[in-house]
């Protein structure tokens, strides 16, 4: 079997899409993962706020009831 050189290019070619489509597959998971962490970290924050809130809340009616 001989390679002529459009096989040979043709074949360079592919293989440079191949690449060219995993290392964009990669950079997409890098961007998922990073906004997936912000979005966790939001809620994290958020957790903490509604939690410091609650206690807020429940200090402020044990005051009043105690009085």
């Amino acid at each position: 079997m001989t390679f002529t050189f459009q096989s040979v290019f043709l074949l360079g070619c592919f293989c440079v899409c191949v690449a060219c489509f995993s290392y964009q597959l990669y950079l997409l998971g890098k961007h998922v993962r990073f906004a997936f962490k912000m979005i966790l970290d939001e809620l994290r924050d958020l957790q903490k706020q509604v939690k410091s809130t609650q206690l807020n809340r429940n200090s402020f009616t044990d005051r009043h009831e105690s009085r």
